[in-house]
């Protein structure tokens, strides 16, 4: 995803439309930043980091880089829909770009 993504004091959720790779063995999903997490390709639940919550209270915080593999059954035949939760209650000081990364790659060994 290549846009500025804030969860900072908040509750968000993402919805994006991916093209499905031609191999569909292999790739994770891959968020790095301040933030709790949880991921959804095509319904299919893809994992958590930490618990999500609207505020600091039910949040529990995840770590800094989360991983979740992508069962090739998840892909859809040409495009997937990617769901995200994401919430950042405990990073202390506020981050100008409190989320890095969000992307599908390809695992690693």
């Amino acid at each position: 995803l290549m846009s500025h993504v804030d969860p900072q004091g908040r509750e968000i959720w993402i919805t994006a439309t991916l093209v499905s790779p031609a191999v569909k063995q292999g790739q994770v999903l891959r968020i790095t930043g301040v933030a709790s997490s949880e991921a959804w390709l095509n319904g299919v639940f893809l994992g958590a980091n930490g618990r999500p919550g609207g505020d600091a209270r039910s949040e529990r915080p995840g770590r800094y880089e989360a991983e979740f593999a992508i069962p090739p059954s998840a892909w859809g035949s040409e495009q997937s829909v990617l769901t995200l939760r994401l919430s950042s209650f405990h990073a202390g000081a506020r981050l100008a770009r409190p989320i890095g990364t969000i992307s599908v790659v390809p695992a690693r060994d």
